[in-house]
């Protein structure tokens, strides 16, 4: 038992690494899914959203998808320095 909790422990912040690119993605979704709402509701009902709430809305979609790409392209970076250091050994 004490095996399986070290094995969860020590590998989480790795796989948390690894997956954070999919977080931020997600994130952006759910942020377009708000925007999108947002938009709708303004349309139906001009005094839900202020022109500005839907720009910070619109800041945080732009926001969310840098950062993905950005968790990204370092994710995909360690992998292959990690590659050519195993090779390299």
């Amino acid at each position: 038992m004490a095996e399986i909790i070290e094995i969860v422990f020590l590998s989480a912040v790795p796989i948390t690494f690894l997956i954070s690119p999919i977080i931020a993605l997600l994130f952006g979704i759910v942020r377009v899914v708000k925007y999108n709402n947002a938009k709708k509701q303004q349309i139906t009902n001009p005094d839900c959203y202020t022109d500005e709430e839907i720009k910070d809305i619109k800041k945080s979609v732009i926001t969310a998808f840098v950062t993905a790409i950005i968790l990204a392209v370092v994710v995909i970076s360690v992998i292959f320095l990690l590659n050519d250091a195993i090779t390299y050994m």
